[in-house]
């Protein structure tokens, strides 16, 4: 669930591309009905909405499938391969989105999208299930190219998952609140005795050594 006892920043997150699974491949899904699958048709848009409204992310189902329609409806031969959803036995649990997009000095990019997993199966290792069919995606249709996303301070428990998958911190262009942003996750993660991607224990002294590594990778 979203953490709003933080102050609200988005920040973005980057890994290089990816060219497969690592040696001895993703960890499985648990046993139970648990599979992941892509788009098959117009219930899969209303599985977006209910999930994306239980998250927190949409107070009402109508503005879910508004946002659906004007941002992944005009594409659906891309739905078609890049929409995924994870569901139990039928019943839909998660959802995301391997899209693609662009980023200054970089061009075209792979663009994280959409990661949701209703709260009653969060904490489980499921959301590594939905990050590692997305890094699947991206090596199939998005070779040689890095992949982006952009998730939020509210967020900041995805972002240990994130780094698990090779996403570290990154400062794009016009990014004023990148040191303040970090800062409010580098609090939160270390108060449960973790650390920002990228960053091994007591090694960075402050978040502007941060700031160097991001705009770096730019």
């Amino acid at each position: 669930m979203l953490d709003k006892s933080v102050r609200y920043y988005p920040v973005e997150m980057r890994r290089p591309p990816v060219s497969g699974p690592p040696q001895g491949g993703w960890p499985p899904l648990p046993d139970g009905g648990w599979r992941l699958r892509c788009w098959q048709g117009g219930a899969d848009r209303l599985a977006f909405a209910r999930v994306e409204c239980e998250v927190g992310e949409f107070a009402r189902e109508e503005e879910a499938l508004a946002y659906f329609d004007r941002e992944f409806g005009p594409w659906p031969r891309e739905l078609e391969r890049r929409f995924l959803l994870l569901e139990q036995e039928g019943r839909p649990m998660g959802v995301a989105f391997a899209w693609f997009g662009s980023v200054p000095g970089e061009g075209r990019v792979g663009r994280v999208r959409r990661v949701a997993l209703r709260p009653c199966c969060q904490g489980r290792g499921l959301g590594g299930a939905l990050v590692c069919g997305m890094l699947d995606v991206f090596a199939a249709l998005e070779p040689g190219r890095a992949v982006y996303l952009t998730t939020q301070t509210w967020s900041w428990r995805a972002v240990a998952l994130y780094g698990k998958y090779g996403f570290e911190p990154v400062r794009l262009p016009g990014d004023r609140d990148f040191a303040a942003a970090w800062g409010v996750i580098r609090e939160k993660l270390g108060q449960s005795g973790r650390h920002l991607p990228g960053e091994a224990p007591g090694g960075w002294d402050d978040t502007e050594t941060i700031m160097r590594s991001g705009r770096d990778r730019t």
